[in-house]
């Protein structure tokens, strides 16, 4: 297991490299300390491969820099966990990404903390 200082001085290289079976490894703690390179590097395939924990351990500015063909990819379960902070960091193009499945799968509470832009994004 990487401890949060190996995790962040891995280099994208070696985060491709890891694959999906690497990054499930991740703890929520593991996956909060990605540098903004690390995130930026995701496939879609890691992406799609995050568990809920994994999401909400993804800070505000990490969300916000996720591609859109990643966001898509995160699972109803794993979008459905994300807190208002993080919700509210997406963009309205990001938003604007999700799949139907995504924005059925969001909460009362989550709809709630969107603005009105990002409601129409929706």
């Amino acid at each position: 297991a990487f401890t949060t200082d190996q995790v962040k001085a891995l280099t994208t290289d070696d985060f491709a490299a890891i694959g999906t079976g690497g990054l499930r490894g991740l703890s929520s703690v593991q996956v909060g300390v990605l540098t903004t390179e690390q995130v930026v590097a995701l496939t879609t395939a890691q992406s799609a491969s995050l568990n809920s924990a994994q999401v909400t351990g993804l800070s505000s500015e990490q969300m916000a820099i996720l591609a859109t063909d990643d966001l898509k990819s995160i699972n109803t379960g794993a979008l459905r966990a994300l807190n208002s902070e993080q919700l509210g960091s997406l963009t309205s193009d990001q938003l604007a990404q999700l799949t139907t499945a995504q924005v059925n799968a969001l909460t009362s509470t989550q709809i709630q903390s969107l603005s009105t832009e990002d409601l129409n994004a929706l």
